[in-house]
């Protein structure tokens, strides 16, 4: 029999709740992660008909397994619940795949995470991430160019404006944040048609 799956974000908190029968409401309980018999978890509380494991902050090494246990007498029962920790999404458009028309414009929006907020955008041209050519970046557009890009820091967006659409601007593009340490990126498909 498979243990339960509690899922929760990073950065997030949860509440893990264990139950027992009220002839186990004098014995020891606690929570501990597997592999980690040892080692109490602080922040349980303590009801009349269990008690409850509250993890905030929640990161990625939180992942695991962790043990409801109560004593009873020489013996310990309880049972095992899976946490699994999944990672917020810093950096993502809405669409992967774009299609506009050749002479005309598309603007795609690039979503962020509220951290993100300080790190300089851009918007680069490349099938690998490693080597996209930097087309265009928050803070050195000029009205009139043919990529614009206009970060809208209050909604953590930032939106490409492309216009005078021609087929060669067919390809893998990027969306991208980046500071000294870090440097993300999600990417786009732009395809252009000929006028019919």
């Amino acid at each position: 029999m498979s243990s339960p799956v509690i899922t929760a974000q990073e950065g997030g908190a949860v509440s893990i709740q264990c139950h027992y029968s009220k002839d186990l409401t004098l014995s020891t309980k606690q929570w501990c992660r597997e592999g980690e018999w040892d080692k109490f978890i602080l922040g349980v509380d303590h009801t009349r008909e269990g008690f409850t494991l509250n993890m905030k902050g929640l990161e990625m090494k939180d992942t695991g397994r962790y043990w409801c246990a109560i004593k009873k007498g020489e013996a310990t029962i309880g049972t095992v619940m899976q946490l699994k920790v999944t990672a917020v999404r810093l950096l993502w458009v809405s669409s992967s795949v774009i299609t506009a028309q050749e002479g005309g414009a598309v603007s795609i929006q690039c979503h962020y995470a509220a951290h993100l907020i300080h790190h300089v955008k851009y918007w680069c041209r490349g099938d690998e991430w490693s080597s996209c050519e930097n087309l265009v970046q928050s803070g050195l557009c000029t009205p009139g160019d043919k990529r614009i890009l206009n970060d809208d820091k209050t909604r953590a967006v930032f939106t490409v404006s492309v216009s005078r659409l021609d087929r060669a601007d067919t390809g893998r593009y990027w969306c991208a944040a980046e500071n000294n340490q870090v440097k993300l990126g999600s990417p786009v498909e732009l395809r252009v048609e000929g006028e019919y």
